[in-house]
C-alpha cells in the first residue's frame, strides 16, 4: 500500500502500514507533537484519516470521558470535536482502551475549557444519547 499523506495548516496527516502490519494514522505539527492511532482494518484507518483531513481549522478543545456507576476515567485528549466523535465511533463496542473497562457505561465528549459535556454515547454501541451542541 502506498502511504497517504497531506499537509493542512502546518499539520502533516499520514496513513501508512507499520512494521507490525497494522495501519497507522498520524497527525503531526512542526514541533513534532502528534496524535497516533493504530487500526487493524484499512477501511477504519482510511475513514479516520479522512476525518482528520476534512477537519480544519483545528480546535483542540475536547476530551473523551468514560464513566459508569463505579468510576470514571478520561483519555487526556486535547482534540477536535470530530476527532473525539470518530474515536468513539471507531472503538465503541470493542475492547480497546477504556471501552473494555466501562461496558454498560457512558462515554462523553467534554469541552476542556468549560467542563461542559457536549455529547454522550453508549460505550457498548456508540449510540448518541445526549447532545448539547
Amino acid at each position: 500500500m502506498k502511504p497517504y499523506e497531506t499537509q493542512i495548516d502546518g499539520l502533516t496527516v499520514k496513513l501508512y502500514i507499520g512494521l507490525d502490519g497494522d495501519y497507522h494514522v498520524t497527525r503531526e505539527d512542526s514541533d513534532q507533537v502528534h496524535d497516533h492511532e493504530i487500526f487493524d482494518d484499512f477501511d477504519k484507518a482510511k475513514s479516520f484519516f479522512d476525518v482528520l483531513v476534512e477537519n480544519k481549522p483545528y480546535s483542540y478543545d475536547y476530551n473523551v470521558l468514560f464513566n459508569d456507576e463505579r468510576d470514571s476515567s478520561d483519555k487526556g485528549f486535547a482534540q477536535t470535536l470530530d476527532y473525539c466523535r470518530n474515536y468513539i465511533k471507531t472503538y465503541a463496542g470493542t475492547n480497546e482502551s477504556y471501552f473494555a473497562d466501562y461496558k454498560g457505561g457512558l462515554v462523553s465528549i467534554v469541552n476542556i475549557k468549560t467542563g461542559q459535556i457536549v455529547e454522550c454515547y453508549s460505550v457498548d454501541n456508540g449510540k448518541l444519547i445526549h447532545k448539547t451542541v
